[in-house]
């Protein structure tokens, strides 16, 4: 998709496939799921459609493709946005969506087949002797281990900046929309005026929920909920934290090991941006958790400050 970011942006494209390997339903995908981190704003002001914006796109391509349900999930986006954003022309996102989709349907469509391993099978004598290698079942006492469903909550107390009043954003709010309905009805009315007078409007009101959300709870918490599932971690957490904070994730965990993010999640945006390297950065924070057998621990992040062992 090109993202553009202050920062570095992360490209890497999650997916996962959601299969039985018993029962009737046996082989069968009953859900893909798709993760990526991009505002979905590939549509803006000059589009009056009511759209799902690029993650439509990636969606409607992953069902297509991979049968099942496509569940997108998007990732750690709060600084990234798509290079040819805030356009009038659907089929920019429609493109954007389908980069998303595509890259997702060729990561599941070259995994092995559910239930099984590729297996070293002997040397075949060609121009060069070179190996083979055949599906052959899991073990089961790795199935039983890629099978455990573990999962923590974690509430990490970050600093805030200072936060006008409840009142004061509501007046904000209010003085926004005054301005919105001037530029609209003025004699010389232009797209950028309009488009602009709108954006304000739209940050008071973002503003004032954000504020609103904070005198109704504690403020200055994130909270964070992680769910181990064999080798995949999906560490979820509200508000909209920065790119750094995924790739910082990945970079951290051991070779084979996937991690999705997924930002903006149960229902709140609260503390809003969470910020990387700056004054409202999350502090270090080391998180052990088992995803071995033995019991070894392996994932470290940099969520918060403590540390946590799921068991």
């Amino acid at each position: 998709m090109d993202p553009t970011t202050y920062g570095k942006a992360d490209t890497t494209v999650a997916a996962l496939r959601v299969v039985p390997i018993s029962g009737e339903d046996a082989g069968t995908t009953l859900a893909t799921v798709c993760n990526y981190g991009c505002h979905p704003t590939s549509l803006g002001h000059p589009s009056s459609l009511i759209s799902p914006d690029w993650p439509g796109s990636a969606r409607d391509v992953v069902n297509e493709t991979c049968g099942g349900t496509c569940i997108f999930l998007l990732g750690a986006c709060g600084d990234t946005m798509p290079a040819q954003g805030h356009q009038g022309d659907p089929r920019v996102t429609e493109r954007d969506g389908k980069k998303v989709g595509l890259a997702t349907a060729a990561t599941i469509i070259g995994m092995p087949t559910a239930g099984t391993q590729l297996t070293y099978s002997g040397p075949i004598v060609s121009g060069a002797v070179i190996g083979s290698w055949t599906p052959s079942p899991l073990p089961d006492i790795l199935v039983s281990s890629l099978s455990a469903l573990r999962t923590c909550t974690l509430t990490v107390r970050v600093p805030i900046r200072q936060l006008e009043t409840s009142a004061a954003a509501k007046t904000r709010l209010e003085q926004a929309e005054e301005r919105l309905v001037k530029v609209r009805s003025g004699d010389l009315v232009d797209d950028v005026s309009v488009r602009d007078a709108t954006a304000l409007v739209e940050q008071a009101r973002r503003n004032l929920a954000k504020i609103v959300d904070f005198e109704s709870s504690e403020p200055g918490r994130v909270k964070i909920w992680i769910w181990q599932l064999g080798d995949i971690f999906l560490v979820a957490t509200s508000g909209e934290p920065y790119s750094a904070f995924q790739i910082e994730l990945r970079q951290r965990v051991p070779s084979g090991v996937t991690v999705i993010v997924a930002a903006m999640t149960n229902g709140s945006m609260t503390p809003g941006y969470v910020l990387m390297h700056s004054p409202l950065v999350l502090g270090e924070l080391t998180i052990l958790v088992d995803i071995l057998p033995t019991g070894t621990s392996c994932l470290q992040n940099t969520l918060g400050v403590g540390a946590i062992k799921t068991g």
